[in-house]
């Protein structure tokens, strides 16, 4: 089965174009999975036995090691009892690892900690095998410092320039133009958003969805409708305040996040408005809780535990030898109506 132009040690493509499947279904024939048939396995087994297949590559070797753990750094000002998100994804990553009797090592940042050093440290105390990234940002350290040291991850969200590496991202931007249509079709014309700081790269890719949907819309930007808050409730109902102070006060507010949404409810009825009635509230992601805000939030929703199972499958594939770059898949959000909409007052 030796075929010319191959070199000693063929790369796991070499050993897919061999045999004519692709690398995810060499990898996962090397890797055991139940979804490959006996007859493929069989065929990609000994093309890599002929072909002497080496699975790791030094680097990613080092960073494996014989550690069956993969890691996820606390995003700084994140913690797990205040963040369902967080919990949510956490939980979905820690299905899949189960399945492969692998662990999952959660640490949080001290109050002073520098980002890219916990990485560094973490990455350096051979603890884990490879790290699920959260929270990109539009440039993100994090992103170049791990593909540099080849050390095997997966990101949630993009970057600005998402080339190279295994990432899973939501469409943000159409999520973001569908609220506001949905608005506009309600009947509403004042439509302001609230925005996590820029620096991440789901929030830049949201306010620009916000602007789009208002340019399809026929409807101006307006600077004082478009504010700035931290991820967390009481952020949003600052901003809510901010809001509906001014003259002309918005009727409806697209939030970036369900917990942003929930503090902005929070300040809204602080005003003595009805949430629903006299404004309306779209949060973003989909979080149970928001099943029983009052009123129910309605959001724009996405499969948080189903992004974290996949993203420890990505992980998992890539430190069993399939190629990041081949991971780069786009969801899409969808508009759960609850209570906090309806038309304008």
């Amino acid at each position: 089965m030796k075929r010319p132009g191959l070199r000693r040690g063929a790369s796991l493509s070499e050993i897919a174009q061999a045999v004519g499947v692709t690398e995810g279904t060499a990898s996962r024939a090397l890797n055991g999975y139940a979804d490959i048939s006996e007859a493929t396995r069989r065929k990609v087994m000994d093309a890599a036995s002929a072909l002497n297949y080496q699975p790791l590559t030094s680097a990613r070797r080092l960073a494996r090691g014989t550690v069956e753990t993969v890691g996820y750094i606390l995003p700084r000002h994140a913690a797990t009892q205040t963040d369902p998100f967080l919990s949510e994804m956490l939980e979905g990553i820690s299905q899949t690892l189960a399945t492969r009797d692998w662990d999952l090592l959660v640490t949080a940042l001290g109050g002073t900690d520098d980002e890219l050093k916990t990485y560094e440290r973490l990455v350096n105390s051979g603890k884990v095998s490879g790290l699920v990234v959260a929270r990109t940002l539009s440039d993100d350290p994090r992103i170049t410092y791990l593909t540099d040291a080849g050390v095997p991850f997966v990101s949630h969200g993009r970057t600005r320039d998402p080339q190279g590496y295994a990432w899973l991202d939501v469409d943000n931007e159409k999520a973001a133009a569908d609220a506001v249509a949905h608005l506009v079709e309600l009947g509403h014309d004042r439509i302001a958003v609230v925005h996590a700081p820029l620096a991440y790269n789901f929030s830049r890719l949201r306010l620009e969805g916000y602007l789009a949907g208002l340019a399809e819309a026929g409807l101006p930007r307006r600077d004082d409708y478009i504010v700035e808050s931290e991820l967390g409730v009481e952020s949003g109902q600052n901003a809510a305040r901010r809001l509906l102070a001014l003259k002309e006060r918005p009727t409806a507010v697209i939030c970036v996040t369900d917990l942003i949404a929930i503090g902005v409810m929070r300040g809204a009825r602080s005003e003595g408005l009805a949430v629903g009635l006299d404004l309306s509230v779209i949060g973003y992601d989909g979080l149970p809780l928001g099943a029983f805000t009052d009123p129910p939030l309605t959001t724009m929703t996405q499969d948080v535990i189903g992004t974290g199972r996949r993203a420890a499958e990505v992980l998992l594939e890539i430190l069993d030898g399939a190629p990041p770059h081949q991971f780069q898949e786009i969801s899409h959000a969808r508009l759960v109506r609850r209570a906090s909409d309806g038309p304008p007052p």
